[in-house]
């Protein structure tokens, strides 16, 4: 049963809708949906009276983690301002207590409905994408700010996404709309979708349905239709990586197909508005790209006044703008930075030996039982290591679940001795 109910949360999960209990409070269904799976997950413990995982020094600095995030409002700036967080922090605690307690073979399970959804998802966003060809990029993001999404992120923060608008892209003097799906911004929506990659590509190698070939295309499409270049060089260095693990652990020969495939898609892409914005960041007039320099500098700053504990969860913005208001998109754009502004150099540590962790036990896993699973598990982490040079998705509802999805399956029980 709870095998069921965690297939159809991940397949569900890019149509997560928001709630508004009152005028100012965003409620995302996903939230209380986690709660009652963890009750039921519990109800089935205490009847079974069993609960194992597997306890290293991974998983007890991710659970420290955690733990460092919600204590941090002790020292934080403004306590008041960390609550929206460590709460949302407590809520997806309770999905990772739930996906630890799985096994190896309900991961593998939950997987395939995980990329489902991705394809969904993905299919609307070049639907959406090719609307423009008829309409005016305008007018789709009136309809997608006015229509859509206050019914899939809630009233507020669909207000916020309007105000501060990320769906629009111009290159070379014209503007696009960037596929975006039903989330916030085209950033969250390429990290979903290209951490599915890997697992289609698992498909595609195992023949586990014939049209994985296509899947793939529609999430690669999807992606470069994001226009996010965070996700084009994350993306590309995910690639070279997995080259890099087939050279030294694999049949040599296989690398030159790759290669071969690796480059007609390169070809493509940089004659095409997708190439155009990829170049553009190495443009000295990318406004983008010296804004996020400005960006880093500002969250060093922050790091160097306070180290070690940070200015506590969910303060960065008062830190940077003693004004600001909740829902004001200030943050560094790099996940590194932004931990270690709100959690110091600890909390930075902590999170840095949990997924590190996960990239060593999902290598060890491939290495030993050649199973694709485990490769494709640790080809998604290191694309969101990359990204997250570029983006800070940890507070996303939609980015956060699949995460612990991915460091779950890194830390569950199998029967390689690693």
């Amino acid at each position: 049963m709870i095998l069921a109910l965690l297939s159809y949360f991940y397949l569900l999960l890019p149509l997560n809708f928001a709630l508004n209990p009152i005028a100012s409070v965003d409620l995302p269904i996903i939230r209380i949906v986690i709660i009652a799976l963890f009750f039921f997950f519990m109800g089935q413990v205490l009847l079974k009276k069993s609960f194992f995982i597997s306890l290293s020094l991974s998983t007890f600095a991710f659970l420290g983690w955690f733990f460092w995030s919600t204590l941090s409002f002790v020292w934080a700036i403004d306590p008041g301002w960390s609550y929206r967080k460590i709460f949302f922090l407590i809520n997806f605690l309770l999905l990772f207590i739930v996906l630890i307690g799985q096994k190896e073979t309900t991961f593998k399970r939950i997987f395939r409905w995980y990329v489902g959804g991705a394809v969904g998802i993905s299919s609307v966003a070049i639907l959406q994408s090719l609307l423009q060809l008829v309409v005016d990029p305008g007018v789709v993001l009136l309809f997608w700010t006015e229509k859509l999404l206050p019914f899939f992120l809630g009233s507020n923060f669909a207000a916020s996404v309007a105000t501060y608008p990320s769906l629009l892209v111009n290159i070379l003097g014209k503007t696009y709309f960037r596929a975006t799906g039903f989330f916030p911004d085209p950033h969250i929506f390429s990290y979903y979708v290209a951490m599915a990659i890997p697992f289609t590509c698992l498909y595609w190698k195992k023949n586990f349905f014939g049209w994985s070939r296509l899947v793939s295309l529609l999430l690669f499409l999807g992606l470069l239709l994001s226009f996010s270049r965070g996700g084009y060089v994350a993306i590309a260095a995910s690639f070279l990586w997995f080259l890099l693990l087939i050279f030294f652990f694999e049949k040599k020969q296989k690398i030159a197909l790759w290669i071969i495939a690796a480059s007609s898609i390169s070809l493509f892409a940089l004659v095409s508005p997708v190439g155009n914005r990829f170049i553009s960041s190495f443009t000295s007039g990318d406004g983008s790209r010296s804004e996020r320099v400005q960006l880093a500098y500002t969250a060093l700053e922050a790091i160097r006044e306070r180290p070690f504990l940070g200015v506590g969860v969910g303060n960065y913005p008062l830190w940077v703008k003693p004004e600001a208001l909740s829902r004001e998109p200030i943050y560094a754009h790099n996940l590194y930075l932004d931990i270690a502004a709100e959690l110091g150099l600890v909390g930075l540590s902590l999170f840095l030996i949990a997924v590190f962790g996960a990239l060593f036990e999902s290598f060890q896993k491939w290495k030993l039982s050649k199973d694709p699973f485990y490769l494709a598990l640790h080809i998604a982490l290191v694309y969101f290591l990359v990204h997250g040079f570029f983006e800070a998705p940890i507070f996303s509802v939609h980015v956060l679940p699949v995460f612990l999805l991915i460091i779950a399956a890194c830390f569950v029980k199998s029967d390689i001795k690693t």
